[in-house]
């Protein structure tokens, strides 16, 4: 039958030699010090949905956001900040190159996705193997990928609006256990994401 024709093979997606400092990460992008951070990343669009994660900053008076990345909705999440009186705690630190992108995530103490809709989830899955906790929205897509194969959850999945990410984060701030567990839980996807695993699958599957 055609399902014994198809065969699965995961994305490889790299990860880097080394660790970044945090301090040093936050002051290469200009980001505050001492401070609890929430970091995402992805285009400034509507369906990535990053005006829920701003409108959660309204019920997180601790928390600030960086985001990384450009796009049409730009100017309307500063607009919406300034009006909800948290432009302070919202930093956009515009595109972030590929090869800078794990610098980045090791700015924050955990990575928000209030994405609408995906196909996979690049983003949050290089977070999740560079070790940040993960509050993601809850999409079908989102919790195959961001599960490890001993089936442990690497995030919170929540509803993707601002109530949805501010109980998420709350809980991540609130309860270092939760944080640690969703950390470990993402480092284990890296063998499940790896390039040499990723090859190893088309090898198999071209020769066998």
């Amino acid at each position: 039958s055609y399902r014994q024709r198809l065969h699965r093979i995961d994305h490889g997606v790299p990860v880097p030699g080394g660790e970044f400092d945090k301090a040093a990460a936050r002051a290469a992008f200009g980001l505050p010090q001492g401070v609890w951070l929430a970091v995402s990343s992805g285009r400034l669009t509507r369906t990535k949905n990053q005006i829920a994660l701003v409108g959660a900053l309204d019920q997180l008076p601790e928390v600030h956001v960086a985001l990384a990345g450009a796009g049409p909705e730009r100017e309307a999440l500063v607009a919406f900040a300034e009006s909800h009186g948290v432009a302070n705690r919202l930093h956009l630190v515009g595109e972030v190159p590929p090869a800078r992108i794990f610098e980045f995530l090791a700015a924050g103490d955990a990575y928000a996705f209030p994405s609408m809709t995906e196909t996979f989830g690049l983003a949050c899955v290089e977070a999740a193997i560079s070790g940040l906790p993960i509050v993601a929205s809850n999409l079908d897509v989102m919790r195959e990928v961001l599960t490890a194969e001993d089936g442990s959850p690497a995030a919170l999945f929540v509803e993707a609006n601002a109530a949805g990410m501010a109980s998420g984060l709350a809980d991540l701030f609130a309860r270092p256990e939760s944080k640690a567990r969703l950390s470990a839980a993402g480092r284990r996807l890296r063998d499940k994401y790896s390039p040499a695993r990723m090859c190893a699958g088309y090898e198999a599957l071209l020769l066998g």
